[in-house]
Parts: C-alpha cells; structure tokens; sequence
C-alpha cells in the first residue's frame, strides 16, 4: 500500500473537514509522521466509533512533521500543522501568533504552524509553503 493511500485511510476513519497539507516539504523533512484529529463535546460519543453506524466528525486536524533522520543534528525541529473548521465555536489550535507560531489562511480555513521541540526558531520555510487538500497534490506521498 503507498503513502498516500495509507494517509487516505487514516483520513477517512472520520468525517468532516479535511487536514490542508503543505504541496511540498521544507529541506530536512521527509513526511508527515502522524494525523491527529479534534472534535467537540457535541459530537458523538468517542464511545460510540465501535458502531459501524455512528462516524466521528473531525472538527481539526494536527499533523506532525519530524526531521529526516539526522536532520535533528542539524537543529531542525518537530513542526505541527493545525487546521480547524472555521465553523467550530471554540479553539482547537492555537491562537498564539509568535516566532514559534505561523497564522496562515487556506481559504476560510485558519492555519496553525508551530515548532513542538526545540530545534531552530527559523520557520521562514514553513510560512510560504504551498497548501491544499488534495491529496493527489501532495509531492511528498508516494
């Protein structure tokens, strides 16, 4: 089974908004290594997902990039993407908008990119990437 395939199978255990992926990555990192989703208390019972009649609804999306092995020698960090449904009426990512944190839009859909170790606080890399949510864009899945 191919990258894309197994991330599509990942994404595809809930519904609701999909992740926006960066088209390409930055020099250092290879993947995407994984997809983390939030919802509301509104939404079913996490109970409830052993019900084949009950499918969860993703109202975010965390993705987490690692540098490529060796990469963390060279100082590179881990970087989480976070995207929310902007129809959601609370906060699943974070707000915070400094060296550590990109705000980006994609849409009406807000993006949270943000270093999750220490590594460099250079994130120049991250802030211009290309976006979508296709998955068939995406250079990176083979």
């Amino acid at each position: 089974m191919s990258d894309r395939e197994v991330v599509r199978e990942e994404l595809n255990r809930v519904s609701g908004m999909r992740p926006v992926l960066p088209v390409s990555l930055p020099a250092g990192y290879d993947f995407a290594r994984e997809y983390d989703y939030g919802t509301f208390d509104d939404d079913p019972d996490p109970m409830s997902l052993d019900d084949e009649t009950t499918t969860k609804r993703a109202s975010s999306w965390s993705v987490h990039f690692l540098p490529k092995e060796g990469a963390y020698e060279d100082g590179l960090p881990v970087i989480v993407l976070c995207v929310q449904d902007p129809t959601s009426r609370g906060e699943l990512c974070s707000t915070r908008s400094d060296a550590t944190h990109l705000q980006r839009q994609f849409g009406q859909t807000q993006v949270v990119i943000y270093r999750a170790s220490d590594g460099s606080p250079d994130m120049t890399a991250w802030s211009t990437l290309e976006l979508t949510t296709d998955l068939d864009k995406v250079t990176w899945l083979h």
